[in-house]
């Protein structure tokens, strides 16, 4: 920037007014500059259509629109009152079910929930169920999974209801040989379930929630391999308890009834043909080892403490006499006063010195390995289980795939110096020195990492000048580093330039998610 004074316009109510910049000015700079006129937690600033934050630089004769409430207006419109005549949109809702007599039950948490529900809007109740019977049932679904939801930490930006005739992923699926029942959008982002069968009625309940469990399981899993069904066990006994609670105690694994169920099921998905082989081998795997573990043991009441008939009978004519004498219960004797040991005769005073030895402290045990336990509940236990776990560095995923693997060759400690996965790993590395400023770009990684597997080539390719990705990843070196080694390149097309894969290898995007994953929304 050249020693003449640099100015933005500000558009304020209309009317311009010139801001004087310097060097390195922020967006910060014009949010002071209207603080006094506006109401600060309604101002907005846009220029070409994007919203500034604090932290956006400015440039030299940039226009700025501002959009704001000053605080008078604020405070007149806080004052006005609602016309008690008219009722707002919630009590209409409030109105209607009551003339339907349906009772909206619909309760989730506050964070951790599904941001939208949706029906297929052209379901008019002539071929099937009305779409709002499909809202509804949605929204059953969403309330009986809630506490889990709230368990796991998850928040899911929508549940929907798959087109049984238009969805495109599930006509693909369909041209494979299979049968898709739901799928989940980039970990979490929305989960689609097929609420209806081919002529428009609906599914079984318990097989829909099923599939909404499968689904939830996705947005910490993406394959189907061992973890996946161990997560996938346990969130279904998570339901089973949650849906038992008439027994009058909770079911988890440990018990016989939640275990056969969650076994069979599993069981079952390992001789589901559009699965693959290893995808089955691993179902059956958890099923079998969830068939192992021992059952809860049964704890019998202790029996009614033994009642002498006659001291009874006895006791019974003794109380009625005294309540017909209007005598109260004999008050016990009170217990003779004690005497200090040092007035008992005899016996000197303690010395003032003289102190009382603190009991020896019993070690608390250690705290159980956390990785060490979710092998246990695999059904790996032992000197086997600790040693994998060391060898791979606490990675229960690559633990669990070395235990599952005993006769494979163990991989090298660190990866050939120069090759893809290490390339993969140091960029990782390097987004994890970042620390929080890297939690956006990890994000934006996943979703592009997650959607370059898909078959259309308009979800291989990313544009540099994005501004969503200039925002979050594209300001990083490690994160375009980590692009080029999963196999992006830079080029130079019509658009701009863009990132292109040209080397689709499912391992290296998957390498790419896993390195980062712990960066995305911890």
């Amino acid at each position: 920037m050249d020693t003449q004074q640099a100015y933005v316009t500000l558009s304020v109510s209309g009317a311009d007014q010139s801001i004087a910049i310097t060097e390195n000015a922020t967006a910060a700079l014009l949010f002071d500059a209207v603080a006094d006129a506006l109401d600060v937690s309604t101002v907005k600033l846009l220029h070409k259509g994007k919203r500034l934050a604090r932290d956006d630089p400015l440039t030299p004769g940039m226009r700025v629109l501002c959009l704001g409430t000053t605080t008078q207006q604020k405070v007149q419109i806080a004052a006005q009152r609602s016309d008690p005549t008219i009722r707002g949109f919630k009590a209409e809702a409030q109105r209607e079910a009551a003339r339907r007599g349906a009772v909206d039950d619909f309760q989730q948490h506050p964070e951790y929930k599904f941001c939208r529900i949706e029906a297929v809007k052209r379901f008019d109740g002539r071929t099937g169920p009305h779409r709002f019977e499909a809202e509804k049932l949605l929204r059953s679904m969403a309330s009986e999974v809630a506490p889990i939801m709230v368990s796991h930490a998850w928040t899911v930006g929508g549940l929907i209801e798959m087109d049984p005739r238009d969805d495109q992923i599930m006509k693909k699926k369909q041209q494979e040989g299979g049968c898709l029942l739901g799928y989940n959008e980039n970990a979490g982002a929305r989960i689609y379930v097929k609420l209806r069968q081919d002529d428009g009625s609906f599914n079984d309940r318990d097989a829909l929630m099923k599939t909404l469990l499968h689904e939830l399981c996705h947005n910490v899993v993406g394959p189907h391999n061992a973890v996946f069904f161990a997560l996938y066990a346990d969130v279904r006994a998570e339901h089973l308890a949650l849906t038992r609670k008439a027994t009058g105690r909770h079911r988890t694994l440990a018990d016989a009834s939640a275990k056969d169920v969650v076994a069979r099921e599993l069981a079952s998905e390992a001789g589901n043909g559009a699965l693959q082989g290893g995808e089955r081998a691993s179902a059956a795997f958890i099923a079998n080892a969830v068939a192992a573990l021992p059952d809860a043991p049964v704890v019998a009441p202790p029996p009614p403490p033994a009642v002498d008939a006659a001291e009874q009978r006895v006791a019974s004519a003794a109380a009625a006499e005294r309540r017909r004498l209007g005598v109260c219960k004999p008050c016990a004797p009170a217990p003779a006063p004690s005497v200090p040991a040092a007035m008992e005769l005899g016996t000197p005073p303690a010395s003032a010195m003289e102190v009382e030895a603190p009991a020896p402290s019993v070690p608390e045990p250690p705290a159980p390995d956390p990785g060490l336990a979710s092998l246990a509940a695999m059904g790996f236990e032992g000197p086997a289980a600790a040693t994998a776990l060391k060898a791979t560095a606490g990675d229960v995923s690559a633990a669990l795939e070395r235990l599952l693997n005993p006769g494979a060759a163990p991989a090298s400690s660190a990866p050939e110096t120069g090759s893809r996965q290490e390339r993969v790993l140091r960029a990782s590395s390097d987004l994890h020195a970042l620390g929080a400023p890297a939690q956006e770009a990890a994000a934006t990684l996943t979703a592009i990492l997650t959607n370059a597997e898909r078959g259309e080539e308009k979800f291989k390719r990313v544009r540099l000048g994005n501004k969503k990705f200039l925002r979050t990843a594209g300001k990083f070196a490690a994160a375009l580093r980590l692009l080029e080694a999963v196999g992006f390149e830079r080029e130079t097309s019509a658009e701009g330039d863009v990132y292109a894969l040209k080397r689709t290898d499912p391992g290296l995007l998957w390498l790419g998610r896993s390195a980062i994953a712990d960066l995305v929304s911890p």
